[in-house]
């Protein structure tokens, strides 16, 4: 969790909520945006400028999920948490935000109609991630995208306000394609930081046929490269395969730009 979110669970957490008023909670989720290291940027030219605020606070939203499962370091405090957060989701939903990000989204979730649903997903899989460490299949891990990854992109399709004509379900199918496709992209190249920070491994295990992969897993990413060159090759046919598949995703979404 960074330690901006850590201070602010002192002020906003479950035991505490201070007041805020809706200019200031959108300040502060505009503000949080910026500054918060990204592999990506949140908010580029490419955002219109009178979306950047919506942008903002559903990353803010985002970002506050993410660091609540992830970086609290304590898988049943993390569950905790994430009933909690869940709690206050439905409070903004039924009328009555509290927290800073809820303040500022309520008016978001107004003006554009988005519905809960991607919101709950999003909750849902980082809560998965307190329970599920191993894939046994690809099928289980695009499933985990579904709740991970997939409701990002109906945000923003909702956002951009083309969910309302009747091409609608084309461009939701293209959209999860690509959201999945950039999960997934995401756990090929995390390998390293996901089994060594989280205990986590999003290769399923159907697609691994290495003699003692965990063990020599571990001892790779520790040092930083192969333990030894058959593990090399080994891995490479596996990753190639889960790129592979990855890409078609991208292919089979890019239709969506049109």
């Amino acid at each position: 969790m960074t330690a901006h979110t850590i201070d602010q669970l002192a002020l906003y957490g479950p035991d505490r909520c201070e007041a805020m008023s809706v200019q200031d909670a959108r300040r502060w989720c505009a503000q949080l945006a910026k500054n918060h290291y990204e592999n990506f940027s949140v908010l580029t030219s490419v955002v219109p400028g009178d979306l950047r605020g919506d942008f903002a606070v559903v990353y803010a939203f985002c970002r506050w999920s993410d660091d609540l499962g992830d970086e609290v370091g304590d898988r049943a405090r993390a569950t905790d948490l994430l009933a909690w957060w869940r709690q206050e989701l439905r409070m903004c939903f039924e009328g009555n935000p509290r927290h800073p990000v809820f303040v500022a989204l309520q008016p978001t979730i107004t003006q554009h109609a988005l519905e809960m649903q991607p919101f709950a997903d999003l909750i849902s899989a980082f809560e998965m991630d307190q329970r599920v460490t191993r894939y046994q299949t690809w099928d289980e891990l695009i499933g985990y995208c579904k709740l991970s990854a997939n409701p990002v992109g109906r945000l923003v399709l909702g956002l951009f306000d083309e969910l309302k004509g009747a091409d609608a379900s084309r461009k939701l199918k293209a959209s999860d394609q690509i959201c999945t496709a950039l999960q997934l992209t995401n756990h090929i190249q995390d390998i390293k930081r996901d089994f060594l920070e989280r205990d986590r491994i999003y290769v399923p295990r159907e697609m691994i046929n290495i003699d003692d992969f965990e063990s020599r897993l571990r001892a790779s990413a520790k040092q930083g490269f192969g333990i030894d060159q058959n593990f090399l090759g080994e891995t490479r046919v596996v990753i190639r395969e889960c790129v592979e598949r990855t890409w078609k995703m991208f292919e089979d979404g890019g239709r969506l730009l049109d």
